[in-house]
């Protein structure tokens, strides 16, 4: 959830948690974020195991900095991915929204009522083909969607038609710009939680970044690094909702790996095609 910087601006800004404080991690430190050298070699290293046909996951340890990052790589011709809702007014966790699918990630920013807590998407949200929620110019620059060809992410300023999405929610920023240049600047913002997406041409990736959290510049960078170097490669990338809604669930073949957790508004699923 972001945190308005005033009392009183509150209820004007989306729900996201961005800029949180890090959870406090025995012995780490907490204060100057890990050299993008170290967190690549790091993640050279880290084994990538196949956990079923077609999905690939790999945990980064940076021990010294209280972080952990969580990789699952799906196939772009065995999963496809859709968005769901809440199943309370004020919220869920992403492992009681997982239902029957492979995977989940929280996605997109959220409003809370002040009086109900009740909570509500920033932005685009579209479900099933049905828009749920419209467009707002504060909830992100960017656009994650799916359809019968495949997931994709893209800027919101190019996406006006949504008629061919079934499944759509508004979040950001983009992190890589099509073509795998990093498109945010190093203003050495605050570490934190991550979630995000990342796209390739034969897969794409689900990052879940936990405990001390990296900056949204080093998070970019490492996406946007090549594999052979510990990086993801992606030809785009997009940040979903981070903080403490920062939260990923893998189950499939009595494996189960759960990273993160507190109630949000919606989803993404990944699922079997055809299943």
């Amino acid at each position: 959830m972001r945190l308005a910087f005033v009392a009183f601006l509150a209820f004007l800004l989306p729900v996201a948690a961005e800029e949180t404080k890090a959870p406090d991690v025995a012995g780490a430190d907490l204060v100057h974020e890990p050299d993008l050298g170290a967190v690549l070699a790091a993640a050279k290293t880290a084994q990538v195991v196949t956990l079923i046909p077609g999905v690939s996951y790999r945990n980064v340890e940076l021990p010294d900095f209280g972080t952990s990052i969580h990789a699952w790589t799906f196939d772009r011709t065995r999963y496809s991915v859709s968005i769901t809702e809440q199943q309370a007014p004020t919220g869920s966790l992403v492992r009681n929204l997982i239902g029957t699918a492979t995977f989940a990630i929280n996605a997109g920013f959220f409003e809370r009522d002040k009086e109900t807590h009740a909570l509500s998407p920033s932005g685009l949200l579209i479900i099933g083909g049905r828009e749920v929620a419209p467009e707002n110019d504060r909830a992100g620059s960017g656009i994650l969607y799916s359809n019968a060809d495949g997931v994709f992410v893209g800027y919101r300023r190019d996406l006006r038609d949504h008629s061919t999405m079934t499944n759509a929610v508004q979040v950001g920023p983009i992190l890589v710009d099509p073509g795998g240049k990093v498109s945010v600047v190093n203003r050495n913002n605050k570490r934190s939680q991550r979630s995000v997406i990342c796209l390739r041409p034969e897969s794409f990736a689900a990052i879940n970044v936990q405990g001390g959290g990296l900056s949204l510049f080093q998070v970019a960078s490492l996406l946007a690094a090549p594999a052979d170097e510990g990086g993801f490669g992606c030809d785009v990338a997009l940040n979903l909702d981070g903080g403490p809604s920062a939260q990923a669930v893998f189950q499939a073949a009595d494996q189960r790996i759960e990273a993160g957790g507190s109630p949000v508004q919606n989803a993404l699923l990944v699922t079997p095609r055809g299943g």
